[in-house]
Protein backbone atom coordinates (compact mmCIF):
# COMPACT_ATOMS: atom_id res chain seq x y z
CA UNK A 1 0.00 0.00 0.00
CA UNK A 2 2.82 2.42 0.89
CA UNK A 3 4.48 1.74 -2.50
CA UNK A 4 1.26 2.67 -4.31
CA UNK A 5 0.96 5.93 -2.40
CA UNK A 6 4.60 6.78 -3.09
CA UNK A 7 4.14 5.93 -6.78
CA UNK A 8 1.07 8.17 -6.96
CA UNK A 9 2.86 11.07 -5.28
CA UNK A 10 5.85 10.72 -7.64
CA UNK A 11 3.55 10.55 -10.66
CA UNK A 12 1.64 13.68 -9.65
CA UNK A 13 4.90 15.53 -8.91
CA UNK A 14 6.28 14.59 -12.32
CA UNK A 15 3.12 15.75 -14.09
CA UNK A 16 3.14 19.04 -12.20
CA UNK A 17 6.73 19.62 -13.28
CA UNK A 18 5.93 18.81 -16.91
CA UNK A 19 3.04 21.26 -17.07
CA UNK A 20 4.77 24.12 -15.27
CA UNK A 21 2.97 23.86 -11.95
CA UNK A 22 5.44 24.96 -9.35
CA UNK A 23 5.56 26.08 -5.80
CA UNK A 24 6.54 29.62 -6.75
CA UNK A 25 4.19 32.51 -6.16
CA UNK A 26 2.71 34.61 -8.94
CA UNK A 27 4.76 37.67 -9.73
CA UNK A 28 8.06 35.83 -9.36
CA UNK A 29 10.37 36.43 -12.33
CA UNK A 30 13.53 34.81 -10.98
CA UNK A 31 14.88 32.49 -8.31
CA UNK A 32 18.32 31.95 -6.82
CA UNK A 33 18.33 28.74 -4.80
CA UNK A 34 15.08 28.91 -2.84
CA UNK A 35 14.90 32.73 -2.74
CA UNK A 36 12.27 34.27 -5.02
CA UNK A 37 12.66 37.67 -6.67
CA UNK A 38 9.88 39.77 -8.14
CA UNK A 39 12.19 41.05 -10.89
CA UNK A 40 15.24 39.86 -12.75
CA UNK A 41 17.00 43.08 -11.75
CA UNK A 42 16.50 42.25 -8.05
CA UNK A 43 17.90 38.76 -8.60
CA UNK A 44 20.95 40.10 -10.44
CA UNK A 45 21.59 42.65 -7.68
CA UNK A 46 21.40 39.93 -5.01
CA UNK A 47 23.46 37.37 -6.94
CA UNK A 48 26.94 36.44 -5.87
CA UNK A 49 29.73 35.28 -8.17
CA UNK A 50 28.89 31.83 -9.51
CA UNK A 51 25.16 31.99 -8.76
CA UNK A 52 22.58 30.55 -11.14
CA UNK A 53 19.52 32.73 -11.65
CA UNK A 54 16.53 30.73 -12.85
CA UNK A 55 13.86 32.57 -14.84
CA UNK A 56 10.33 31.59 -13.90
CA UNK A 57 8.55 33.78 -16.44
CA UNK A 58 9.07 36.01 -19.47
CA UNK A 59 10.79 39.25 -18.51
CA UNK A 60 10.61 42.72 -20.03
CA UNK A 61 13.18 45.16 -18.69
CA UNK A 62 12.70 48.92 -18.64
CA UNK A 63 16.44 49.64 -18.49
CA UNK A 64 19.57 47.66 -19.31
CA UNK A 65 20.46 44.98 -16.74
CA UNK A 66 24.08 45.47 -15.67
CA UNK A 67 25.98 42.23 -15.11
CA UNK A 68 29.13 42.98 -13.09
CA UNK A 69 29.60 39.50 -11.60
CA UNK A 70 29.97 35.97 -12.90
CA UNK A 71 26.42 34.63 -13.16
CA UNK A 72 24.37 32.17 -15.17
CA UNK A 73 20.81 32.93 -16.19
CA UNK A 74 18.83 29.90 -17.25
CA UNK A 75 15.21 29.38 -18.06
CA UNK A 76 12.85 27.10 -16.20
CA UNK A 77 11.04 26.57 -19.49
CA UNK A 78 11.40 28.57 -22.67
CA UNK A 79 11.32 32.14 -21.46
CA UNK A 80 12.61 35.34 -22.97
CA UNK A 81 14.18 38.54 -21.70
CA UNK A 82 13.30 41.55 -23.82
CA UNK A 83 13.69 45.30 -23.64
CA UNK A 84 11.08 47.96 -24.20
CA UNK A 85 11.37 50.09 -27.32
CA UNK A 86 12.84 53.11 -25.50
CA UNK A 87 15.32 51.13 -23.38
CA UNK A 88 18.16 53.33 -24.66
CA UNK A 89 20.72 50.56 -24.93
CA UNK A 90 21.17 46.83 -24.63
CA UNK A 91 19.02 44.45 -22.63
CA UNK A 92 22.21 43.29 -20.84
CA UNK A 93 25.39 45.30 -20.31
CA UNK A 94 28.07 42.80 -19.31
CA UNK A 95 31.31 43.82 -17.63
CA UNK A 96 31.51 40.59 -15.65
CA UNK A 97 30.67 37.17 -17.07
CA UNK A 98 27.22 36.07 -18.21
CA UNK A 99 26.19 32.59 -19.30
CA UNK A 100 22.72 32.23 -20.82
CA UNK A 101 21.13 28.78 -20.92
CA UNK A 102 17.78 28.14 -22.64
CA UNK A 103 17.02 31.88 -22.61
CA UNK A 104 16.14 34.03 -25.61
CA UNK A 105 17.13 37.70 -25.45
CA UNK A 106 15.43 40.25 -27.68
CA UNK A 107 15.96 43.92 -28.18
CA UNK A 108 13.24 45.96 -29.83
CA UNK A 109 13.66 45.08 -33.51
CA UNK A 110 12.63 48.59 -34.58
CA UNK A 111 15.56 50.16 -32.70
CA UNK A 112 19.26 50.14 -33.45
CA UNK A 113 20.08 48.66 -30.04
CA UNK A 114 21.78 45.36 -29.33
CA UNK A 115 20.43 42.64 -27.08
CA UNK A 116 23.74 42.19 -25.21
CA UNK A 117 26.71 44.53 -24.93
CA UNK A 118 29.96 43.05 -23.60
CA UNK A 119 32.74 45.31 -22.29
CA UNK A 120 36.20 44.47 -21.01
Amino acid sequence: MMKRILSLVLCISTLMGCFGFGVFADGVEAVIGSTEYATLEEAVAAARNGDVIILKDNVTVEAPVNITKTVTIRSDGTFTVSGVSDIGGSVFNVTGSLTLMSVSVYSDPSSAHYAVTVSG
